[in-house]
């Protein structure tokens, strides 16, 4: 029956969404990845609003990119991804569907439209891009790297490109395509596009803050505005929120989601940010679904992170093959140790699939939430 609820809702908002953007035939830039989409997508959409007014720039709520959330951020429905993973997700989607119509009807109606629309899409199992590509018809496409997240669903790395690299395919014939260049060269991305391609050299962090500087410089944008643009992007709650907490320590919350590259790529920023004398500290949590080669993947991050931080705590059964300084079973037993070793010298960093609500810790090591 949920199922059955699902596909009907699905078809529903998908027609919806052809409808809007049959209507208003905008600019599309779409973003991919395994990691950093969400940030990408923010610093985008930023510079797009730079350069041709906020009215005229929609950019997709939250992370809203799944089959469901894509026509939810074109229309923009301001609902968080994770409302809709809850049990409740189905009735949620049940009852915005007259909310839907309203607004679908509104901008058939409604002359006015934003003339360039920046959203994000992802992947809950194969084929999912593909069933999102085929209307979107992106004239900018970014793919941020090709990683191992979701490894229960799509087997491998070279999986996961070859759902990610989707988005290329159905990217518009005189557009862009924006790579990282070594996932290009490895999965051989120009044979799934005949869109101009740019591959970048940037990894990680930097590699958003590129791509944003090539989507604007592609659209036509000046580069006073493609740097204002970028100064000024929000940056996404759990997403290296950096803010100063609990005995002045610095804390960076990257506590929305994790998989190893998106931590590894966090390690690494905290490794060249943190100040030169200040205790580098990474707070790491199980990374879910990434099927049977979850022990290795975690016992590579572990590696990794004891290279780029002074003190290693992780936390769930996963994460042992971290082999951490110090080991939670629980995020209060985490917090506890951590509380007990703090200090205005360390930089903390927090990162976990949501699963593992590390965000528990990050609020406790807000000044305002801790009970003396």
């Amino acid at each position: 029956m949920r199922k059955i609820i699902y596909k009907t809702v699905e078809k529903i908002y998908t027609l919806c969404a052809q409808i809007v953007l049959y209507r208003h035939h905008p600019t599309v830039i779409a973003i991919t990845g395994s990691a950093g989409k969400t940030t990408t997508k923010e610093i985008i959409g930023s510079v797009c609003a730079r350069g041709f007014g906020p009215r005229n720039v929609r950019v997709g709520y939250g992370n809203l990119g799944t089959t469901t959330g894509v026509p939810m951020a074109l229309l923009r429905i301001n609902i968080s991804i994770l409302d809709l993973h809850s049990g409740w997700g189905g009735i949620v989607l049940l009852l915005l569907i007259p909310v839907v119509l309203i607004k679908t009807a509104w901008y058939i109606i409604y002359p006015f439209f934003p003339r360039y629309v920046v959203l994000e899409v992802s992947a809950d199992k194969p084929g999912d891009i593909t069933f999102l590509a085929r209307y979107l018809r992106p004239t900018v496409s970014v793919i941020t790297n090709i990683g191992s997240a979701h490894l229960v669903n799509f087997k491998s790395r070279a999986g996961v490109a070859k759902e990610k690299f989707t988005l290329a395919t159905y990217t518009s014939p005189h557009g862009h395509v924006i790579a990282s260049a070594s996932d290009a060269r490895e999965f051989t991305l120009d044979t799934y596009t005949r869109s101009h391609i740019i591959a970048l050299q940037e990894k990680g962090l930097a590699f958003g803050t590129r791509a944003a500087r090539e989507v604007g410089l592609v659209l036509g944008i000046g580069t006073k505005d493609i740097d204002y643009g970028i100064r000024h992007a929000p940056k996404p709650h759990g997403r290296l929120d950096t803010f100063v907490g609990l005995r002045d320590a610095t804390i960076i919350d990257s506590s929305y989601n994790s998989n190893p590259d998106s931590a590894m790529a966090v390690l690494s920023y905290i490794a060249d940010h943190a100040p030169k004398k200040s205790r580098k500290i990474a707070i790491l949590g199980d990374m879910l679904e990434l099927g049977a080669d979850a022990p290795e993947l975690h016992k590579r991050v572990g590696e990794f992170a004891r290279k780029h931080v002074d003190l290693l705590i992780t936390v769930g059964p996963l994460s042992r093959a971290m082999k951490a300084d110090y080991h939670a079973d629980t995020c209060d037993d985490a917090l506890s140790y951590i509380l007990n070793h703090i200090t205005s010298n360390d930089t903390i960093v927090i990162k976990a699939s949501h699963g593992m609500h590390l965000e528990r810790i990050v609020s406790a090591l807000r000044k305002e939430n801790y009970a003396t």
